[in-house]
């Protein structure tokens, strides 16, 4: 029995090295190509170089992963059981020292954060007109349309809704503020939700609450996008109400509270975000199989609805109806064939010679060939797809497809090092989560109040001085929440034998598979992983189950103080 075990142990510790070398194989690939465009080897030293660097991330990750064993062990053999919890009191508690927090950033930042996505929103509410998708090259076409649905537009109504209410009020600063400020008071309240709810699924939730408390409100990143008037932290704050959804479907089963919930959820994600509709049908499948589900034709049919309503909004209500009615132009192709135009713009810089003239004559139907070489950008799918020929016939675009089908067989390893090269930021130590530290240059009358520049300058440099150190610097990598942690998690979860909680990481997985087709490397499109951290980190406790407690049924005991 003792030689069965010793095999058992052996054969668990060379499943880890080897799973740890494949993910540093893979980090390093990466990483090589997002910065240099390829993977090359000229000499025996640069070998000797990188299989260098591939036995030291494996230690890395080898002792972060013994490491966060370890943490979970210690959470696990506390005497406390928790720190929050599952009460209306400690929920309120949790919420509004949240909330102070990120309300001194708000005062700090006043009126808020915003990129250019929020304010080209709002100008296009407000002109009327617009160019496509909006004028960051010159010679756009310009459309004259009630809205551009380029973003949302949802979103566009919704911020450009509290930008007139601030006209209204004596100033379009005061309509952002009180729409960030409502941003944040919801988000806190959100956040304080996925904290208390892991009193409710986990035997020991201290550490596990006392570590997501503080990742909430130390973490810079955190209050900046809490109090960034931005579709994507929109998304995300719902994203993480859904996500606690999910989490409650798979644990405690179904029932009509959680089942109007998750419709109403899904139907925000599709909203907010473009590719919400797609996340969505992909999750909500997953719960079919449940048997609290399949085994119910009521919680059958309503997890159906949550998939069924959100699909025939977005497919069939907004562009087959809505649109066309109050003259709002879709989205554009462009969108969703941006890394297909970055994969035959590469093909075109690297293999031009190689192209016959009708090769060449395919793509400038529908992207600017004469200014490829111009315009490609290794890490973003931007520049080439905003020369997306708006004039462009469905048979046109059918053929580029066709073309790009043929070149991908034909150039595999170029169209591999284009997806590497605009998303390998999320894969490999390269990017560090940026913030915003003012509302984009505009021409509608929003400004950051000039008084708190010092202040503001204060918290930017602090936290630049931060992304820089060695020390600290992994805490703040895009990678860190993108990918190793998830896979870690992962790795640990498959190491139990816990289907369960793995079936609870299928939104994560989903969210990190976007990111693969995303127009490049930027910290906003990871902050679903970033704001449900902690609800993640608290898959690797032990879970208990606690059916007999509603949904909405907080208690009023407190057994954890904040």
């Amino acid at each position: 029995m003792a030689k069965i075990q010793f095999g058992k142990k052996r054969i668990h510790i060379l499943f880890l090295i080897a799973f740890f070398v494949v993910l540093s194989v893979l980090t390093v690939v990466c990483e090589t190509i997002y910065k240099n465009g390829s993977v090359s080897i000229s000499s025996a030293s640069q070998l000797a170089f990188l299989i260098a660097k591939i036995i030291v991330f494996t230690l890395v990750f080898l002792a972060l992963f013994k490491l966060m064993q370890f943490g979970t062990e210690l959470a696990e053999n506390t005497s406390k059981t928790s720190w929050l919890s599952w009460s209306k009191k400690d929920w309120f508690r949790c919420a509004f020292f949240l909330f102070l927090i990120y309300l001194v950033y708000l005062i700090i930042f006043y009126p808020g954060v915003c990129n250019y996505d929020t304010t080209n929103e709002i100008y296009d509410l407000i002109s009327g007109s617009a160019p496509i998708p909006f004028d960051w090259i010159g010679g756009q076409v310009e459309i004259s349309v009630f809205l551009n649905d380029h973003h949302p537009i949802f979103d566009t109504l919704l911020f450009g809704l509290f930008y007139k209410i601030g006209g209204k009020l004596g100033g379009y600063n005061i309509g952002v503020f009180i729409y960030v400020l409502f941003q944040a008071v919801l988000t806190s309240a959100v956040f304080s939700t996925a904290l208390c709810v892991l009193d409710r699924f986990l035997k020991k939730a201290y550490y596990f609450q006392v570590v997501g408390f503080v990742y909430f409100a130390a973490m810079p990143f955190i209050s900046l996008y809490v109090i960034n008037m931005v579709k994507d932290s929109l998304y995300a704050m719902i994203f993480v109400a859904y996500f606690i959804v999910y989490l409650f479907i798979i644990k405690e089963g179904v029932d009509k509270k959680k089942l109007a919930l998750l419709i109403i959820l899904s139907v925000l994600q599709v909203l907010t975000k473009k590719t919400g509709v797609y996340a969505v049908l992909i999750c909500n499948v997953v719960l079919l199989f449940l048997p609290t589900v399949r085994k119910n034709l009521r919680h059958f049919v309503g997890v159906l609805a949550s998939m069924f309503i959100p699909a025939l909004l977005i497919f069939v209500i907004f562009s087959k109806i809505l649109f066309p009615a109050l003259n709002i132009y879709p989205g554009g192709k462009q969108e969703m064939l941006g890394l297909c135009f970055q994969q035959a713009a590469r093909v075109v810089v690297e293999h031009e010679e190689e192209l016959s003239d009708d090769e060449r004559v395919i793509i400038a139907n529908v992207i600017d060939y004469d200014g490829i070489r111009e315009n490609y950008n290794l890490n973003c799918t931007d520049s080439i797809k905003d020369t997306y020929n708006y004039y462009a016939t469905d048979e046109e675009i059918k053929d580029f497809i066709r073309l790009w089908i043929s070149l991908g067989l034909r150039y595999p390893m170029d169209y591999i090092y284009s997806v590497i090269g605009v998303n390998g930021g999320y894969f490999a130590p390269v990017s560090t989560i940026n913030v915003y530290r003012q509302i984009a240059n505009n021409e509608l009358g929003l400004y950051n109040v000039s008084a708190l520049s010092g202040a503001r300058d204060f918290v930017i440099n602090t936290y630049t001085w931060i992304t820089e150190n060695p020390v600290f610097s992994v805490l703040f990598f895009i990678v860190t929440y993108a990918w190793w942690i998830p896979v870690f998690i992962l790795v640990y979860l498959f190491e139990k034998r816990d289907r369960h909680n793995m079936l609870c990481m299928v939104p994560i997985l989903v969210s990190i598979l976007f990111l693969i087709v995303s127009p490049l490397t930027t910290s906003r499109y990871v902050l679903p992983q970033l704001y449900t951290m902690p609800l993640v980190v608290g898959l690797l406790g032990r879970s208990r189950n606690n059916s007999s407690i509603e949904l909405n049924g907080m208690n009023d005991e407190t057994t954890g103080v904040v």
